[in-house]
């Protein structure tokens, strides 16, 4: 990537601040420390190895900008890469758009459909039903009655993610030559997701493209319903869904709603929906929280919330799915076997030698704790564990979590061996 004179000194700048912050010793780990603004370069050797505290690393990347938001919470789950100690202030971490207001809404609207198409919308509601890194989603009401979510991003936040994009590619392009190889191949995992995901948040269409692909997958249940994507309204700054006026499952854990349904069936039939999403479609929510669930007739559930998908490679699924199902069956030597192969699968290794794992138990107490027990020792073994599969136990985490409070009786590993057998 070429960059001009203009380009360099923002990036100066920018690792000016990442040391002031007290992070320098990240930029001498990276072999950085060369695009420091010369008087902060002469004391480089002089940074402390004492990392600050995870407040100040959130607050670090507030300042930055959306763009190394994101990359923090790529990298947030791999211990491989990221401290201990700062993992869940990242994992939660979020970007807080200022001066978010309901005008914000409607110019988007006329300026993306013009103002005769905007007037369709009857009614949109001013508290956003969720903040996103780019914009908001909100509920609305057509002229028809039809009810929509309506996704918009801020021409502002999304100019600052993309220079933020430019100051990632810079750094890294400059910083991978000098890494040793196996921790060059994953950090090169995460600026390739980084362009991944940027794809999506920051051209709409992309994201209801993905929405689609998800409802393919289940075209057939009638357990499972995904919103259609209005596509007439939808533009890069602009996404558009079909919504239903029904409680989510936040509603139904705080009892802020009540419904015939049963809370057995229903959890059965997302365990089974997740499965599926991780051992054969590959798409899959990223990080599922309740309010992403609505409760349907019948025990149906209807997703919402499109923004945040991850992606298994073919070759990984049914690896993650057999590797879920030796953990939940405490079956060290088979959850071995399987990071070992997931490790021979990453292109471009070399060096096999230096790296292997052997695990005599699994140690934890929940379906998480146990994952990440074995991950853990995968990394302290140097095994290249695919980024697909830590994003896709970062989603059985949140899952986790969000079923905790949904149903504090479920016993989700048997819950979810169930629906691994399933398939």
């Amino acid at each position: 990537m070429s960059f001009n004179k203009y380009q360099k000194n923002k990036v100066k700048k920018l690792s000016s601040k990442i040391a002031k912050a007290g992070f320098g010793h990240i930029l001498r780990e990276l072999n950085l420390t060369h695009i420091l603004p010369f008087t902060q370069f002469r004391k480089h050797k002089e940074f402390s190895r004492d990392l600050p505290d995870a407040a100040a690393l959130v607050r670090l990347l507030t300042d930055l900008g959306p763009g190394f938001i994101e990359l923090a919470r790529i990298a947030a789950s791999r211990s491989d890469l990221v401290p201990q100690k700062y993992q869940n202030d990242l994992l939660n971490l979020s970007y807080q758009l200022q001066g978010l207001k309901r005008a914000h809404v409607d110019s988007v609207l006329r300026r993306e459909l013009g103002r005769s198409k905007a007037k369709e919308f009857s009614h949109i509601d001013k508290i956003a039903h969720h903040i996103n890194l780019l914009g908001s989603t909100h509920r609305a009401i057509m002229h028809d009655g039809a009810r929509a979510l309506v996704t918009v991003n801020y021409e502002h936040v999304a100019r600052e993610f993309e220079k933020n994009l430019d100051q990632i590619e810079f750094l890294f392009d400059k910083a991978l030559p000098n890494l040793e190889s196996q921790k060059a191949i994953v950090w090169q995992n995460v600026i390739d997701e980084l362009r991944s995901r940027a794809e999506i948040i920051t051209d709409l269409t992309n994201a209801a493209a993905k929405e689609e692909i998800l409802s393919e997958q289940f075209k057939e249940s009638k357990k499972i319903i995904i919103p259609e994507v209005l596509w007439e309204y939808t533009t890069p700054n602009l996404l558009v869904q079909s919504h239903r006026n029904l409680p989510d499952w936040s509603d139904l854990a705080h009892r802020r709603a009540t419904t015939a349904s049963s809370k057995k069936y229903l959890v059965q039939y997302l365990l089974e929906a997740f499965a599926y999403q991780y051992g054969i479609g590959g798409h899959f929510l990223l990080r599922p929280r309740l309010s992403n669930w609505l409760v349907g007739e019948k025990n149906s559930i209807v997703f919402n919330n499109f923004l945040a998908i991850g992606y298994l490679e073919p070759q990984m699924r049914m690896l993650f799915i057999e590797f879920l199902r030796a953990v939940l069956e405490s079956d060290a030597q088979r959850a071995s076997k399987l990071l070992l192969k997931m490790h021979y699968e990453s292109r471009d290794l070399e060096d096999h030698q230096s790296a292997g794992l052997v695990l005599r138990k699994i140690e934890g107490e929940t379906v998480s704790e146990k994952i990440w027990y074995c991950l853990e020792h995968a990394w302290q073994g140097r095994l290249i564990v695919p980024l697909g599969i830590s994003m896709a136990a970062e989603s059985v985490l949140y899952l986790e979590h969000a079923l905790k409070r949904f149903d504090p009786e479920i016993d989700l590993g048997d819950a979810l061996l169930s629906a691994i057998k399933k398939m």
